[in-house]
């Protein structure tokens, strides 16, 4: 990004140029989360569950790479689906997952194209679900079982492999899921689904003890 901001400088306005600045200084901060996720996963350090409104995390997910998806000739679809249920998450962590699927996709059409993101929910297992779709170049069959290992990149240099084995963790502690579906040189998508929101299961689990 900061290549990006150096090549665009002198076209850019005031205003502009201070936006790139924030969002260099955004994802750096970013990276830095992600490092520090390697670790707290390696500590076991508690996460910090609340209610949550599905649509501000999206909101704020995007808000984050916008400037990204203005300069990249991608074209952003949003459909979110009337009255998402709550769900019962660390909202930081769920935004660094969504981030980093859609610099992700972004970086997957170098020429621009068209970025999807679709939520909604599976009410019959009980799921909140959000879909990233790009129309990129997508994963070959031998790299798709690999995404999510750690230090696995199809980006060359320019990737460190940790963001999706970083996703699947946050996911996965939630006791969510995360799938991706792709087909080289026809775009991929990913999956995530979060449990959604029980209040009588968390106030039973919040209930002490009263046998003793």
């Amino acid at each position: 990004m900061a290549q990006a901001y150096l090549s665009l400088y002198d076209i850019l306005g005031d205003g502009e140029k201070k936006n790139f600045m924030a969002d260099v200084l955004t994802q750096t901060e970013r990276i830095s989360k992600i490092i520090n996720n390697l670790l707290d996963f390696s500590r076991q350090k508690k996460q910090e569950l609340t209610k949550s409104e599905p649509k501000g995390i999206i909101e704020r997910s995007i808000a984050l790479v916008s400037n990204q998806i203005k300069i990249s000739n991608v074209k952003l679809h949003k459909f979110l689906r009337p009255g998402l249920p709550q769900i019962y998450v660390d909202a930081p962590q769920i935004e660094q997952v969504l981030v980093n699927l859609l610099i992700n996709a972004i970086q997957a059409m170098p020429a621009g194209g068209d970025l999807t993101i679709n939520v909604g929910q599976d009410m019959k297992n009980g799921y909140l679900v959000i879909k990233v779709k790009d129309t990129g170049a997508g994963i070959s069959k031998e790299d798709l079982p690999h995404v999510f290992d750690p230090f696995f990149t199809t980006k060359g240099t320019k990737g460190t492999g940790l963001g999706l084995s970083v996703s699947y963790g946050i996911i996965r502690q939630h006791h969510g899921e995360i799938a991706v579906d792709s087909e080289d040189g026809r775009g991929t998508t990913f999956t995530v689904k979060i449990p959604i929101y029980q209040p009588k299961e968390r106030e039973t689990d919040a209930q002490p003890d009263r046998d003793h």
